[in-house]
């Protein structure tokens, strides 16, 4: 029969950070392990001289509780729906009250209060407390198993859960029942389920990540407070208040990140899915009096978004994330895509309203790639946040940019409009896909490299998990398998109407080509066969810098059909 241990916060609000002091959404299983072990030293005398506390749990069934949360982790988790407390800013943290400090000797100093909303760096500048709001309707969170412990263990952890009084923070008041559930039931609607396979690149932006203790953090807990609570008689030296020791935040080395899939993680072979998950607006106003609105032209595209690279790299400093920078040691493999920035101005794309409102256009999008580590999205994301204020510019003959705020959770997969009903979408990049390579000769003689083949090149790359050749020997041998990958007739991606593009500066449009590629760009009609129809890509050479933004085009049903099968045939 299923086990599940429920977590209600009386105040509606979760407080607490991980391990690298950086706020978090919800308490890991990890969290609630420590809040347990706290539980059954300071309550139940575990590990005590008596034998028997006075609950009647001997030292044994409290070790096997322990014991068993190491070797189970949660099959399943039900997560709390987030309230949003300012729709306008459109932000999940939330400042809510003051905190001091004491120093010794002087007058208890208090911070100043913070009202409403701020971000991040700004609450750790200005101690105040950030909490998640949790939705009072949907509030629970819920650790679920599949498969409950013996009758022993489970009347010892819900004994433990009672006596727990917060989860995180003192101020994240919380109530924990564990109880078992009916088969029917599990798991909950909306769980989040254990993903079997270990983390990596290519299931990361399928999974919500979470700490779970491993054996041997029992012992690890133990050993640390011990350290740094001796008893008073073994004290030689008389610390000051300042001086104390604390437990330090930081007691992994028995503890492992597991993910657990969102419910709508079923991975369907048949659609491609989004390149980029997470999008962050940053948005700009002009230092120019003569100018009200920043409106770039089509060839400074490249040149702004590698400005703004340039300056979250110089911010991250030595050693940022390889997602950013693009440069991965060589035993590295490297994925598909890296972070990437494009250009948005006012009224110049079918962008959803509500999308759109949120942002303030125009100004940038950086969009995260799906397969970036949960820690990789972090580092991104309050990289982004530590620009508002800062000035940006590419050269003197152009105009100052102010960045604003950055709105750091725009989902990517619900960027455009929806189809209109009897309507078809086609997409075409805009300005147009700039070429990644020359034209490679086939064996076969009849077989030409073309505008067409260009674009079903720089598609393979976007999507190299769909289309990737099996085996290849030469650079030029894969890149036609790629070709004949994106071209097959049971391919995701049909290509029409594909032809050459140049301009009088095309060097304006690229940012980095190899001297032996000539500077050309490709445009065509693309149908894609993707899961939402409504998610952001980018292809060719510059689609990380500025270039090759897949924009939505609808057609009339028939209209559409025509156009796909009036393609270029090969």
């Amino acid at each position: 029969m299923p086990f599940v241990i429920s977590a209600h916060f009386l105040m509606d609000t979760y407080q607490g950070s991980d391990d690298t002091g950086q706020p978090e959404a919800y308490p890991s299983p990890e969290r609630l392990y420590k809040a347990l072990v706290s539980v059954a030293h300071t309550v139940f005398g575990f590990h005590a001289a008596s034998s028997e506390n006075e609950r009647h749990f001997f030292e044994r069934d409290i070790a096997a509780v322990f014991q068993w949360f190491e070797q189970n982790p949660p099959d399943a988790i039900h997560l709390p729906g987030k309230m949003r407390r300012n729709s306008r800013r459109n932000r999940d943290v939330i400042a809510y009250r003051d905190k001091g400090y004491w120093d010794k000797g002087q007058s208890a100093k208090t911070i100043e209060k913070v009202d409403g909303l701020h971000d991040v760096q700004s609450l750790k500048e200005s101690r105040v407390g950030i909490a998640t709001a949790y939705d009072d309707i949907d509030g629970n969170l819920v650790w679920q198993w599949s498969m409950a412990p013996d009758k022993q263990v489970c009347d010892t952890i819900s004994a433990l859960c009672w006596e727990v009084p917060y989860l995180g923070e003192a101020c994240s008041p919380v109530v924990l029942h564990a109880r078992e559930m009916k088969e029917e039931k599990y798991p909950l609607s909306g769980s989040l389920i254990l993903d079997k396979q270990p983390l990596s690149l290519r299931h990361a932006s399928l999974n919500e990540e979470f700490q779970i203790p491993e054996e041997g953090h029992l012992r690890e807990l133990e050993d640390a407070y011990a350290k740094v609570n001796p008893h008073q008689k073994a004290r030689k030296v008389a610390f000051s208040e300042n001086e104390k020791t604390v437990v330090s935040n930081t007691l992994t080395q028995h503890v492992r990140n597991v993910g657990y899939l969102r419910p709508d993680a079923e991975d369907d072979s048949s659609k491609l899915r989004a390149p980029w998950s997470i999008g962050i607006f940053i948005p700009v106003e002009v230092l120019d009096e003569k100018k009200d609105q920043w409106r770039p032209r089509e060839s400074q595209y490249v040149a702004w978004c590698v400005a703004l690279h340039r300056l979250l790299v110089r911010l991250g400093g030595f050693g940022v994330t390889p997602v950013l920078t693009g440069k991965y040691e060589p035993d590295i493999e490297r994925p598909a895509n890296n972070v990437a920035i494009q250009i948005l101005r006012d009224g110049d794309l079918p962008i959803d309203s509500d999308v759109s409102r949120r942002m303030g256009l125009p100004g940038f999008l950086v969009m995260v790639p799906r397969d970036a580590a949960g820690s990789d999205i972090s580092t991104i994301v309050s990289l982004c946040e530590s620009l508002r204020g800062r000035r940006l510019y590419y050269s003197k003959h152009f105009e100052t940019l102010r960045l604003g705020k950055a709105v750091t959770d725009i989902d990517l997969s619900q960027f455009w409009e929806p189809v209109r009903p009897g309507f078809r979408r086609l997409w075409s990049p805009s300005p147009f896909c700039l070429r990644e390579t020359r034209p490679i000769p086939n064996a076969d003689p009849t077989r030409r490299w073309r505008a067409r083949e260009d674009i079903a090149l720089a598609v393979g790359h976007v999507w190299r998990d769909a289309f990737q050749p099996d085996s290849f020997s030469s650079k030029e041998e894969e890149y036609w398998g790629f070709v004949n990958a994106v071209l097959a007739a049971d391919s995701p991606v049909r290509v029409s109407k594909a032809w050459t593009v140049a301009r009088t500066q095309m060097g304006d449009y690229a940012h980095r080509t190899d001297s032996s590629v000539p500077l050309l760009g490709a445009m065509a009609s693309l149908d894609l066969d993707l899961k939402t129809e409504r998610e952001v890509a980018a292809i060719g050479q510059s689609r990380h810098l500025g270039g090759g933004l897949l924009v939505p085009v609808d057609y009339p049903e028939r209209l559409a059909e025509d156009i796909v099968r009036g393609g270029e045939r090969r």
